[in-house]
């Protein structure tokens, strides 16, 4: 398993959140937000950066990182041999039919309370709920399964709510209600306008904010330039063309934005730690063995 990028796993009849499975290839999931409960547990390895609201974290084996409803965050995962990551992904349709007042908690990082007197032996009980259900989801598929991963998912928001939750109300606010909406317009410009040049003072004026505030306003929340930000957006667009794709890497410079393909390389290489023709190349040597596992996963579905 540990070859897979990234690997959706709804394994058995829709269930109503999302397990997500990542393994080693180096994926760079840039600063993003949505309305979604993510929680986030180290399988094995290391996650070299994960970056919420503002804070930064290198994550080892057993951590859990919670990612509350519009919360700023993103993983860099490192090309490591080792590690894998589980993430649940709760949508608000779900958590509010399973607690109708979902909306005044606020979730805490039970990796931040490992050591905790009081926190501590919940957060070794949520470990072994994530661990059984990574076994079950990359396990043979049966009814039986699904009724204990289910059962699983159940206690670990139980657990959530009942031992690491505060209320919204009186929880620390990383960024407010018109500072969101700022930083809302200027990534929706962002992303529909990435292949086009796109100095700072453009972006301003269509969002309607001084260029000197909007600079301070990015950096502060983001934890990035919005130079970086457009960099990042551009790649991942490219990432996608190169890996789906066989346009050739110039037709994918110019088809994400970048001034050029050395621009391109360079940050590709700034991220990847690799040139992407040599990125390309190992991803071609793995993928009979990903097509081999979606098999056996479409299998499992059936």
């Amino acid at each position: 398993m540990a070859s897979l990028s990234y690997q959706a796993m709804q394994p058995q009849h829709s269930l109503p959140f999302e397990i997500l499975i990542r393994g080693s290839v180096h994926q760079n999931i840039i600063r993003h937000w949505h309305d979604s409960l993510e929680v986030t547990y180290t399988v094995s390895g290391s996650v070299q950066e994960c970056f919420i609201d503002g804070k930064s974290f290198v994550t080892k084996p057993g951590n859990i990182f919670t990612m509350n409803p519009q919360s700023i965050h993103s993983l860099d995962l490192c090309n490591a041999q080792d590690r894998i990551t589980m993430t649940y992904l709760f949508p608000p349709e779900f958590l509010n039919q399973m607690v109708p007042d979902i909306d005044t908690y606020s979730f805490l990082n039970p990796a931040e309370y490992e050591d905790d007197e009081e926190r501590g032996p919940k957060v070794a009980e949520l470990q072994e709920c994530f661990r059984q259900v990574y076994h079950l989801t990359t396990s043979e598929s049966s009814h039986k399964n699904l009724l204990k991963i289910l059962s699983l998912t159940y206690n670990i928001l139980y657990i959530y709510i009942n031992d690491f939750s505060v209320d919204a109300n009186q929880a620390a606010t990383f960024i407010g209600d018109k500072q969101f909406h700022y930083l809302s317009n200027v990534t929706s410009f962002i992303k529909e306008n990435y292949r086009n040049e796109l100095p700072i003072g453009l972006i301003a004026q269509n969002v309607h904010l001084s260029e000197g505030y909007l600079i301070r306003l990015f950096k502060k929340y983001m934890g990035q330039t919005i130079l970086q930000y457009i960099a990042s957006v551009r790649l991942q667009y490219a990432y996608d063309m190169m890996m789906h794709t066989d346009a050739n890497l110039d037709e994918i410079a110019k088809e994400t934005g970048f001034p050029n393909v050395k621009s391109f390389i360079n940050e590709f290489k700034e991220v990847y730690h690799v040139t992407p023709h040599q990125y390309r190349m190992r991803m071609k040597e793995k993928r009979p063995r990903r097509k081999a596992l979606s098999v056996r996963m479409a299998q499992a579905r059936a």
